[in-house]
């Protein structure tokens, strides 16, 4: 799920089994609240120099990353779960 340029929320929802969970680029403000974000590749949410984000009780599993914040990017986060492997 890429956003760019955009402003949006993902609330509620499933992302599963792609390159990149969440993408938000360009001049986006977005919210990722409460998604279960699982089974990608890379980062399971990236957000990209001049965005802004704001990440929230998301479950992220089995992602090749968690969260990643480039420099220039402006975000909130908070109480994302990154389950443990058994």
């Amino acid at each position: 799920m890429s956003f760019v340029d955009a402003q949006g929320e993902l609330i509620g929802s499933e992302v599963r089994d792609n390159d990149y969970g969440v993408t938000i680029a360009g001049k986006s403000d977005v919210r990722v609240e409460g998604n279960v974000i699982a089974n990608n590749l890379y980062d399971a949410v990236v957000v990209q120099a001049g965005a802004k984000g704001t990440v929230l009780r998301n479950r992220l599993v089995k992602n090749g990353g968690t969260i990643t914040v480039q420099n220039g990017a402006q975000v909130e986060q908070a109480d994302n779960l990154v389950p443990s492997a058994p």
